[in-house]
């Protein structure tokens, strides 16, 4: 939403975490306890994924191979060290 809302426009850097498509249908019918239909349909509704990515300026990958949390701690230290130059 952030994208679709312009809200970026406020922000200093959006971070983006990304799935495969159907991991992320899986995902969602078991949070929602729904169908892969319904969770198909609310997708459509949304920005393309690729489209979205793209506008990122970071992006965190949540495929289930990668450690998200290594991904987390490197992007922490990106952040810090943009504010810290930024800050002078």
């Amino acid at each position: 939403m952030i994208f679709e809302s312009h809200s970026n426009q406020y922000l200093d850097y959006v971070v983006g975490v990304s799935s495969p498509t159907e991991l992320r249908i899986k995902r969602t019918m078991d949070r929602d306890h729904i169908n892969a239909e319904k969770v198909i349909e609310r997708m459509k509704k949304q920005m393309d994924e690729p489209e979205k990515m793209e506008r990122c300026d970071f992006i965190i990958n949540n495929n289930g191979k990668e450690s998200v949390i290594s991904q987390v701690l490197d992007l922490h230290v990106k952040l810090f060290g943009l504010a810290s130059t930024t800050a002078k």
